[in-house]
């Protein structure tokens, strides 16, 4: 290419990011500077559902301006000036305040009271949120304060300047000392395990002590915030609203859920995975969309070669539009559809043709994201776009991921090590915010066999989700074991399907399981979870009813 026509090529994505930024904003912020509470109430003389329905419609503008701003911030946030961060903030301040103010009107009214004291489970599960929203927005006294201290700690992480001196302890390669931002590279590329050992150690330390200020300063929050509510550990608090919610239910499955088999310390991780495994034949990415679409039961139905209408059975789920170019892999929602009220909008990019497994997985990832946000079969916004546990929100995900890639093109041994460090994590930012459980210093050499490292692992998440760590590794596991199940003919497609995606009734995980595996005891689920994906259990039969053949999804 020549070097005027890169010249010009710059230019035009310059001028059409600048224009994909400035002009959708410009309407979103006039639109929040319009934006009212519209004025509703219950009618006695008026069905339960023809009063929902009517509050349905006055939210919705305001259901879909949020949206749209979370949609704008997640795309094009780094282009973004500092005023219009600001701009944005505000107008998302403004929504916040009236999301309380018509929660605060429900609660006064009695509203949650008639929805659960009716006969349907769709209208008990959207009073379960309504109070779970208002719960949460009264215990968070100080939201966007604690959400600045969390990006700041991500930034200082990422950002540290200092560098280390590698002529001290001998491990030179190419340079005499590394930034902060090199020692992944240099984890790969250095042979000598001693220096990986040393240099990742190094690693944990980054953002010295201003990092660990902040933390503690964090953590100091949360306690005071945890005590506001009524527990006595930070930890107690954090999961009060989980699936698992009893602190020993997350600890007991993180020890289980630990492979003894292939234990690889951390500076040995990124040298184990610095080989991305190559798919046997590059996979078109339209091919895969269509593929999985109708593995599901449902049918794309092409408008353009970028914009698909996408159908289960007879009914419209929504619209997918789709940018086939490099960079990012993933897919984010511009409007929730909500049946019976509006068909739903995503954005799915991944480039046209994938060559890597882990490229792979990552599309597979977004796609499920993608059709559960269109699949989703409330009448409901706050039914289809938050689950009751946060546990549920990766794991139809993770098991669309499963059904292609069990191990998400892996080995065994890169799995497995990769999952004991996302476990060990999990396990520190538990017994961080717990006193009474086993410090994972004091696990991390009958882990690794290693002694134990002289500071604590140190990364991004450990200030912002705290105890919750654990959610990602959990969804990854009920994921495999789902398609697992699913494999061994013991649970059909189209209940998966139902169950995870279209869930018309909004049921939480309890009950989702019940529908699915039969059990609902967390603790019981779990032991059958672990033991259904080991090794030593993938011969026997996980079921004892079979089902035989493929039945459709079904339609809401």
């Amino acid at each position: 290419m020549s070097k005027s026509t890169s010249i010009l090529t710059l230019a035009f994505s310059l001028l059409w990011s600048a224009w994909a930024t400035s002009a959708p904003l410009d309407n979103l912020l006039q639109q929040c500077r319009a934006l009212t509470l519209a004025p509703v109430s219950f009618d006695p003389n008026q069905s339960l559902t023809e009063n929902l329905v009517l509050l349905e419609r006055a939210d919705l503008a305001r259901y879909n301006l949020s949206d749209a701003i979370d949609y704008q911030k997640s795309r094009w946030g780094s282009h973004f000036s500092r005023d219009q961060h600001g701009l944005l903030l505000a107008c998302q301040q403004r929504i916040a305040s009236q999301h309380k103010q018509r929660l605060q009107q429900l609660l006064r009214e009695g509203w949650p009271e008639r929805l659960k004291a009716s006969s349907n489970p769709e209208f008990a599960n959207l009073a379960k949120r309504w109070l779970q929203l208002y719960q949460k927005d009264a215990l968070n006294q100080q939201p966007l304060a604690q959400l600045s201290q969390f990006a700041e700690f991500r930034a200082r992480l990422k950002a540290s300047r200092a560098k280390i001196d590698l002529t001290k302890i001998d491990c030179q390669l190419s340079d005499n000392s590394i930034s902060m931002a090199q020692v992944p590279s240099y984890l790969i590329n250095q042979a000598d395990e001693n220096c990986r050992r040393t240099v990742w150690q190094a690693y944990q330390l980054r953002g010295g002590d201003a990092v660990e200020q902040l933390l503690a300063r964090i953590y100091q929050q949360q306690r005071e915030q945890a005590k506001r509510a009524g527990y006595r550990e930070v930890a107690e608090h954090q999961l009060s609203r989980n699936w698992l919610s009893e602190v020993d239910w997350v600890y007991q499955y993180l020890l289980a859920s630990y492979s003894k088999d292939h234990a690889a310390a951390p500076w040995q991780l990124a040298r184990l995975l610095k080989q991305d495994s190559e798919l046997s034949e590059t996979s078109d990415s339209i091919q895969v969309l269509t593929d999985t679409a109708e593995e599901l039961g449902l049918r794309l139905e092409g408008l353009q070669d970028n914009y698909f209408r996408v159908w289960l059975e007879q009914r419209l789920l929504g619209e997918l539009r789709v940018n086939w170019q490099d960079g990012d892999i993933g897919s984010w929602v511009i409007r929730q559809s909500i049946v019976g009220v509006q068909v739903g909008v995503v954005e799915l990019q991944a480039p046209a043709n994938i060559s890597l497994a882990r490229q792979q997985h990552k599309y597979h990832m977004a796609i499920a994201r993608a059709l559960k946000s269109l699949a989703a079969g409330s009448r409901f916004y706050w039914n289809n776009r938050i689950g009751l546990h946060a546990e549920a929100s990766h794991l139809a995900s993770y098991w669309l991921s499963a059904m292609w890639q069990p191990r998400f093109g892996l080995t065994q041994a890169q799995f497995d090590s990769r999952r004991n460090l996302h476990n060990a994590r999990a396990l520190q930012a538990l017994t961080d915010n717990h006193s009474q459980l086993e410090r994972p210093t004091d696990l991390f050499s009958k882990r690794f066999g290693e002694s134990a490292p002289e500071v604590e692992l140190r990364f991004a998440s450990q200030a912002r989700l705290g105890a919750n760590v654990y959610q990602s590794l959990w969804a990854q596991d009920a994921g495999r074991w789902l398609a697992l199940r699913h494999q061994n003919q013991c649970l059909p497609l189209d209940s998966i399907f139902n169950t995870l995606f279209v869930n018309a009734n909004g049921a939480g995980l309890t009950k989702q399981f019940q529908q699915l595996v039969g059990l609902s005891s967390p603790p019981q689920i779990n032991q059958r979870m672990l033991n259904e994906i080991s090794d030593s259990h993938t011969a026997n039969q996980p079921c004892s009813v079979r089902y035989s053949g493929k039945s459709a999804a079904t339609q809401r």
